[in-house]
């Protein structure tokens, strides 16, 4: 979700930080390409100190880069807040071996099923959430929501 809830508010985002709506776009760019090279980097560091510290890690650099993004003044700064943004999403990486961790073998299909299902649909139903806010509250409120809900 984090990632595209600001895909409807390309063009308020643009026209406010004097980019146009293409160009607006490659902030999401830039969170897709470290979402791919994240998992290199947690990975073998949760398996070797832990999954605990890396989820705290992560969820606070999520919230913390989020909650930067809804209060840039320049574009090059939303790209640095969306840059540090992007190596957030550790439930991609360690979501499904913390699923095997704690569910037992007969239940464990069920809740990686459920781990999926929310996982892939937060991509579907995050621009319907960030349409709606931007439209009524504004673009930089679609980075305080994402914000909250890493909190």
């Amino acid at each position: 979700m984090n990632t595209a809830i600001i895909n409807p508010s390309y063009v308020h985002l643009g026209k406010e930080l004097h980019v146009s709506t293409v160009r607006a776009s490659y902030q999401t760019t830039i969170v897709i390409a470290i979402n791919g090279i994240a998992p290199f980097l947690w990975l073998p560091l949760a398996n070797v100190y832990g999954r605990r510290p890396f989820y705290l890690i992560a969820t606070l650099i999520g919230f913390v880069s989020a909650l930067g993004c809804a209060y840039v003044h320049t574009f090059r700064q939303l790209l640095a807040a969306r840059f540090f943004n992007g190596w957030m999403p550790i439930a991609f990486t360690l979501g499904a071996v913390t699923v095997a961790d704690l569910f037992p073998f007969g239940q464990r299909g069920r809740a990686m099923g459920v781990y999926t299902v929310l996982m892939t649909n937060g991509s579907h139903l995050a621009p319907i959430v960030g349409g709606l806010i931007g439209q009524y509250l504004g673009w930089r409120w679609t980075f305080k929501f994402a914000a909250i809900c890493d909190a």
